[in-house]
């Protein structure tokens, strides 16, 4: 789903952090990691990675979202 299908938006400002250190706690999933493996984190590559994702999370009227779409009117029989 893009964006522009979205028509309900769920304020995430209070778990943004918690969803980013859960990104992060798979480290083997990020560069450096991914072709030079290590167990943790170097703490410039953390905070790096960390900013760039959150350049990406959706934000509506200065606030950070998750875009859902809800339909109504399916057959209920």
């Amino acid at each position: 789903m893009t964006e522009k299908d979205a028509n309900y938006w769920v304020n995430i400002d209070s778990v943004v952090e918690q969803k980013l250190d859960a990104a992060m706690a798979h480290v083997s999933q990020w560069e450096p990691s991914i072709n030079h493996y290590r167990p943790d984190w170097d703490k410039a590559d953390l905070e790096k990675t960390k900013a760039e994702l959150k350049r990406h999370i959706l934000k509506k009227d200065g606030h950070y979202v998750e875009a859902f779409r809800t339909t109504t009117g399916f057959n209920q029989e």
